[in-house]
């Protein structure tokens, strides 16, 4: 879908969230970093703490706590490898 990039929240235990997204805000080591469609491409720590992706298209936000771990980003998918990640209420 134009205007959106494809995340994926893999833990040790598999797959925990697989969507198409319209932005998404995760902690990473050093602070809050937002990403958007067409991001430049980077890769870095995650930390502890929040992470919350609105879906392409509109609907429900999806929000989720992050244990550590990596991430990678491309202009069209964000690929985040945790420790750990649990939905948030």
């Amino acid at each position: 879908m134009p205007g959106s990039f494809r995340i994926e929240v893999l833990t040790p235990e598999g797959a925990v969230h697989e969507a198409d997204a319209a932005s998404a805000v995760f902690a990473a080591h050093d602070g809050l970093r937002g990403i958007l469609p067409g991001h430049a491409a980077m890769v870095g720590a995650l930390g502890a703490g929040p992470l919350r992706v609105r879906p392409a298209g509109g609907g429900e936000e999806a929000r989720f706590t992050l244990r550590g771990g990596f991430y990678r980003v491309a202009p069209d998918r964000l690929v985040l490898l945790a420790d750990g990640a649990a939905r948030a209420t």
